[in-house]
């Protein structure tokens, strides 16, 4: 495993938390008689997923992470 895979493997829950906190594209659906409150996500929270709306800030974090390998490496 490289270095940027441990870094992000390390914060991957917190920087999901972050990025799809108050996300314009999550769906989310009120409590019902029948159902309780849900939440639906089109890339399934997870922003590495080209289909995130915030792929490209999860991008800039990788990138960042790349470049504490490289000055480790």
């Amino acid at each position: 495993m490289t270095i940027t895979e441990l870094v992000l493997e390390a914060v991957n829950e917190r920087i999901t938390e972050k990025l799809c906190e108050d996300c314009p594209a999550v769906r989310r659906y009120p409590e019902t008689m029948i159902d309780p409150p849900c939440e639906e996500c089109p890339a399934e929270w997870d922003p590495s997923d080209r289909r995130c709306v915030k792929h490209d800030e999860y991008q800039e974090i990788r990138k960042a992470a790349e470049d504490v390998e490289e000055v480790l490496a």
